[in-house]
């Protein structure tokens, strides 16, 4: 037999006569003494005795108190299977372990031994061997004998008394021995698992526990063939109680070993391969492991919110937006560079480059877009240095410009995607051409100088300028290489880092051999220490409500690497971040104020930074909200302004300071805007013309015209806007034949009905025709700056008379930056018609304010309105709803309602979660139902799901959003002063008391039986909240006040609104308490319906005894409810009774069928179909089971004979033989109903 090195192998024995399992203890061991291999020199018997006496001390060591073993002194070699049998026999043993030597005479020092162990039971035995040297001898005994109680042990279940019963936590791990070929030669290596366990503590503390091996010790100590199985690795993980196994092999080949290093996450149920390395020594391992150690803390960290690396050592402080820049010039566009320059800040936003102050204000605006010099399409990076910026744009040129704004020069690079570039202090330009693998070096003046190439193994990545040196980023086969030049392109030193769970994108360095790292896959960025570790990794901003990071393109540091600046490309800001250590004096909310207040003259970061925490504390606090609001208009960030303030009324509706402040900065912000855009019309105007100026005139007036709804009595804007009309006046007087404008009428705009303006008028424009001709066709087209994409056109009128009048209905396509509208506001419309005459075109226009009404704005005029608010595609709904179902997913019961599971799995959850109902103090739905053009207030589900309470109107919408994404239909229920919901069992109207008896507890609605469910009462019984809900609707059904509103068919006219991804995921509660709930629930409907169907079952028994059909009821009511013992009792019974019951036959079947007992449902089956050989069902029933059984010819005969006595059933089965994918064939028989069987009937139940 060939046995493979470094492996136990196993060599198997057949005895003639096979002992009794029972007869032999599995927990004892016998020894016996080692022996030579035949022609062993006689001289080795001191090395035999010295080997005799390792391995026994090694065995007693690892038998501890769970083997017993026995030794034994015979040569056990030299015995018959009668006789090892017999000494198994004689000491009350399963095994026998022994071993051999061989010495080879050549070289005295190689020693060939083996180990041998003998299942007395199996009359087996098995055998590894290795080579070494006396030397090396303990180890490679130990080896061996671990992997014997390995293969001893998993037949007495390793000793494990108790299966782990909880979901291992992300927070612990389990550090298994390693496993060594046996050409390995021990030595300190043995140390690997001490070392490695003692620098995770020194690296982690307490934050990642160490799990203990001591209750399962045999079952982390396998051979090589068991090494990487991952059922035993999730069993490992199950007993600890922890998702992380890490464990290594090393192998030694000649004088290299090859380590490598794997991490087992039982959340995924696989491992990844960290890394391997061919290595000379211990101590090199041990470097090696302390260098790449990161990869294991970043994988067990992201896996958990990088709970494992600090993020409170760096705060959020604010965004940098488009602070005093008209939106067509800054950052509508996307921002994909930072630069810092001194106190200011560079900024590379698509078309446009500016210089910001420390306060965001607009200092200087860099180039243009265009295609001639000094202009650029798309404004990748751009970088500072010696009084000068340097621009890279997408076609690939380098244009530089002085710090006023004024143009150098440009000059080509040759490519159209160089990546980040760096200016050195001497004005030399390193310039990453990544496809090309080579760094182009530059003059000052853009003159070519030289390339750095690199080999196919290194791809460069970014580059970053620091005061003496140009760094370099590779990523280079297994690490990333940070390699230093100096300013003539010469490199001076490298540093190495391995590749580890982060992908860099890009970098900055400190002078302190820091490095702050950008990685735009997984939206974060992080520092590494000089010693080569992570020391903090931020992936959120501290503030609520916030959006993450979204692809950050760029990063920049501060000098001292305190502050830093991210790129913030999809979402079109600059955010800044900094170390911060203020965070202790925050105990609460009002102490980071009061802390706040303290640094507010002299540290500005650090003030926002208390204040961003006190409202991620509580996110409702008014003073921070308006301490915040009040810094933003202080330094001019009007927007941000506005909007805190309006934070700060939604929460207190009465707070003056509020209003005056919000009415102040609204003003300013449109003021500013409108001067901004009427300096673009003037500037325009006179270069080009009045028509070419006519968009950014437009503008001005609507922004003067909202800066003089807020604030009405400012003169000094009324008289802007007037002279602005005047101007454009006289400049546009004799355009061609005119119409008049008699009137504008627009309707109040509720931000959440914000589709259904798309097809339904939102006002009218009353025109006459004053051209003295016929209009051929006119049209008026809408637009709403910040909440359209585009203007909206009206439908065409044609053929108006000269002096005949026009009435136009207006229409608007919204987006759903609507949805950001937290507080009404007045807004401003433009109107253009545009109408031909002849073949030319003119036009005319007009604006008019409206309301705009806040997010969560609602009136009650029709009901329907509140589905926009039930938003099933919500990332937050879908999350918790499908955490929820995936949280029982071993747990659904086959015998009840998939949609009734459902909901009690959502109802319990909830309960659970703490959702409580609370009247809403300022618009209850009780009063504001009944007033249906007052102004109600409704909250999103994602909201309910963050707070936690909400009306009954907020639950109601919160319950129907889970459903629907899981599915269910649902429909709302309005009663006078409440609103509730059900949802859509899909049972027929006809088989209603599959659901339930009482014809009350459910309402049938379009063919089918629906639940109704009361949602003010989360946390109590499920079956209370149906009877609840039932009583009521059945007090106002029938036209005494009960509408039913259809979730499905209201979203044709106001469809869901479109939420933007949440910055933020709703966490599930524990399974353990909604499990307890939801058994609770599903034990008392069971036993109520049961009892009910029971009671009357059982009185006609008591009429009829022995009746073989009452005797087939009961049992078919016992196993729709899942008791399948009382259910076979019965069925039984009811065949005792009357042999031929053909409906007792089929339905004993399908209630093996469900239990798994598929012979058994077969020959039920059978006994049917001799009784009726011509009943379908019986026949795909049959089917069904063949095709469990993997039965695939059987099945096909069965399911052909169904087909032939009833067609019908192709349609629901017919997957059994359509299906190419045996595996989805096979899951859909496991969810299909069975089919029941009552008398002659036949219907399917669940």
């Amino acid at each position: 037999m060939n046995i493979p090195r470094l492996v136990l192998a196993c060599v198997l024995l057949v005895s003639s006569t096979p002992l009794v399992a029972q007869e032999l203890s599995s927990s004892r061991v016998v020894l016996l003494r080692m022996s030579g291999d035949p022609g062993t020199d006689s001289s080795r018997t001191a090395d035999l005795t010295a080997m005799s006496e390792i391995m026994s001390k090694e065995f007693t060591r690892l038998a501890g108190s769970d083997f017993t073993v026995v030794a034994d002194d015979r040569d056990f070699t030299g015995l018959s299977d009668t006789g090892r049998k017999a000494v198994c026999i004689r000491h009350g043993a399963r095994w026998a372990v022994f071993g051999s030597a061989y010495f080879k005479k050549d070289d005295r020092d190689l020693i060939t031994f083996k180990l041998w162990y003998f299942d007395a039971v199996t009359g087996t035995y098995d055998s590894e061997y290795s080579q070494g040297t006396m030397r090396t001898l303990p180890f490679h005994i130990r080896r061996l004998v671990r992997g014997m109680f390995y293969l001893m042990a998993k037949e007495t279940n390793f000793f494990i008394k108790q299966e782990g019963s909880s979901v291992p936590s992300m927070r612990k791990i389990i550090i298994c021995e390693p496993s060594f070929n046996n050409n390995f030669q021990g030595g300190t290596f043995e140390k690997f698992r001490g070392d490695l366990i003692s620098l995770i503590k020194k690296d982690l503390g307490d934050r990642l526990e160490i799990a203990s091996d001591q209750a399962y010790r045999f079952l982390v100590l396998p051979p090589t063939v068991d090494y990487r199985d991952v059922k035993r690795l999730k069993r490992v993980s199950g007993l600890s109680g922890a998702n992380w196994v890490l464990f290594a092999e090393m192998y030694q080949n000649e004088e290299k070993i090859n380590l490598s290093l794997y991490l087992y996450n039982d959340q995924k149920g696989s491992y990844d391969s960290i890394y391997g390395e061919k290595l000379t020594s211990y101590a090199e391992a041990i470097s090696f492991i302390d260098k790449g150690i990161n990869d294991i803390y970043m994988r067990i960290s992201r896996a958990d919110g990088y709970y494992l690396h600090e993020n409170n050592a760096v705060r959020y402080v604010r965004e940098f937006t488009d602070f005093g820049v008209p939106e067509s010039n800054l950052f509508q566009f996307y921002v994909y560079g930072v630069e810092r320059d001194g106190s200011d800040l560079l900024v590379a936003a698509m078309f446009t480059v500016v210089r910001l102050d420390r306060n965001g204000a607009v200092k200087t605006v860099y180039g243009r877009r265009g295609t001639g010099r000094g202009e650029f399409q798309t404004a990748m990076k751009v970088r500072a240095r010696g009084g000068k910026v340097y621009i890279y744009d997408s076609t690939g040129k380098m244009l530089v410009f002085r710090d006023d704004g004024s143009f150098v020069r440009e000059f080509t690079i040759g490519t159209s995607y160089a990546g980040s570039f760096a200016i050195a202090e001497n004005g030399s330009i390193f310039v990453p051409i990544v496809q090309d693998r080579k760094i182009t070096l530059f003059d000052e003046n853009g003159r070519r100088v030289r390339d750095i190439s690199f080999p196919d193994t290194d791809t460069v990545m970014a580059v970053s300028q620091g005061e003496k040196t140009v760094t370099a980023l590779l990523m280079h086969n297994t690490e990333y290489l940070f390699r230093d030049y100096d300013f003539t392109g010469n490199p001076v030193a490298e540093r190495s880092i391995p590749r580890s769970d982060y992908y860099i994108s890009a970098f900055r360095r400190d002078g302190r051999g820091n490095i702050y790292c950008l990685d735009m896959t997984k939206k974060l960025f992080f520092k590494i220490g000089a010693a080569g570790r992570v020391l903090w990794l931020k992936d959120q901003l501290d503030i609520y409500p916030t959006n993450g990071l979204n692809n950050p393109m760029d990063i920049e540091i501060s000098a001292a690497g305190d502050e830093i600046f991210i790129a913030d490309y999809m979402n079109r800001r600059v955010v800044k971040f900094k170390e911060f250590s203020g965070l202790a004096q925050c105990a609460n909310e009002t102490g980071c104020l009061a802390a706040a207040a303290r640094l507010r003259d002299t540290d500005q970061d650090g003030y926002l930074s208390l204040l961003n925490h006190a409202l991620y504390i509580r996110q409702d606090h008014v003073p921070a909200l308006a301490e915040l609001a009040g810094f933003y208009g202080r330094v001019g960030g009007y927007e941000r302004a506005v909007g805190l303030w309006e934070q700060v009324l939604e929460i207190d509706n009465g707070n003056a300071a509020a209003t005056a402040g919000l009415r102040k900065d609204r003003t300013r912000m449109s003021l500013r805007a409108g001067d901004v855009h009427a300096k673009q019309f003037r500037d325009t105007m006179a270069q080009v013309g009045p028509e070419a100026a006519r968009k950014f005139y437009e503008e001005a007036v609507k922004n003067y015209e909202l800066a003089l709804k807020a604030s009405p009595d400012d003169a000094g804007i009324r008289a802007k806007y007037q002279d602005l009309k005047n101007e454009y006046d006289r400049a546009s007087g004799s355009a061609g034949p005119k119409i008049e404008i008699d009137g504008v009428s627009f309707r109040e705009v509720f931000a959440a009905q914000y589709k259904y303006y798309s097809d339904n008028p939102v006002g009218e424009i009353r025109v006459k025709n004053a051209t003295g001709k016929e209009i051929d066709k006119i049209l008026a087209e809408v637009e709403v700056k910040n909440f359209m994409d585009y203007p909206t056109e009206s439908r065409t009128l044609r053929g108006v008379k000269s002096g005949e009048e026009a009435a136009i209905k207006l229409y608007a396509v919204f987006n759903n930056k609507i949805l950001s509208v937290t507080e009404d506001t007045p807004q401003s419309a433009q109107i253009t018609v545009r109408y031909w005459v002849g073949d030319r075109e003119y036009s005319a226009s007009s604006s008019t304010s409206f309301t705009l009404y806040n997010r969560n704005a609602l009136t009650w005029d029709q009901t329907e309105k509140l589905c926009t608010f039930i938003t099933p595609k919500d990332p937050a709904v879908k999350v918790y709803a499908r955490d929820v179902v995936q949280m029982f997913r071993n747990s659904r019961f086959d015998f009840m309602n998939p949609q009734l599971q459902t909901a009690i799995q959502l109802f319990d959850s909830l309960g659970v979660y703490g959702m409580t109902y609370i009247t809403d103090p300022k618009t209850p739905f009780a009063r504001f139902s009944k007033l249906k053009n007052q102004v109600d207030y409704v909250q999103y589900p994602r909201d309910s799901l963050r707070f936690k309470t909400g009306d009954c109107d907020d639950l109601t919408v919160l319950f129907c959003s889970l459903l629907e994404n899981l599915g269910v239909d649902t429909c709302m229920i309005t009663v006078p002063g409440h609103i509730f919901m059900m949802f859509n069992t899909e049972v027929p109207a006809g088989r209603r008391a599959d659901i339930a008896d009482a014809e009350d507890a459910v309402i049938v609605h379009e063919g089918t039986v629906w639940i109704p469910v009361e949602t003010t009462v989360f946390g109590k019984s499920f079956l209370e909240s149906w009877d609840s809900a039932a009583r009521q609707y059945g007090r106002y059904r029938g036209g005494n006040g009960a509408e039913i509103v259809d979730t499905r068919k209201a979203w044709a006219s106001f469809a869901p609104v479109t939420l933007e991804i949440a910055p933020w995921e709703p966490i599930v509660p524990a399974r353990d308490g909604v499990e307890r709930l939801f058994n609770n629930d599903i034990n008392t409907i069971i036993n109520r319906e049961l009892a009910r169907r029971i009671g009357f079952l059982k009185e006609k028994l008591d009429r009829s005894p022995g009746d073989s059909r009452i005797l087939n009821s009961l049992g078919v009511a016992y196993a729709r409810y899942g008791r399948y013992d009382d259910a076979v009792s019965f069925l039984k019974k009811a065949i005792q009774a009357d042999g031929r019951n053909f409906a007792a036959h089929c339905n004993l079947g399908n209630v093996y069928l469900l239990r798994g007992e598929l012979p058994a449902a077969v020959d039920c089956f059978s006994k049917a179909k001799e009784l009726k050989p011509d009943n379908a069902s019986v026949h795909m029933n049959m089917a069904i089971i063949y095709d469990r059984m993997k039965r695939y010819d059987d099945m096909k005969r069965s399911y052909e004979s169904a087909i032939k006595l009833n067609g019908e059933l192709d349609r629901h089965y017919g997957y059994l033989i359509k299906s190419q994918d045996r595996s989805r064939a096979d899951s859909q028989t496991r969810h299909m109903p069975v089919l029941w069987v009552d008398g002659d009937q036949v219907s399917p139940g669940k």
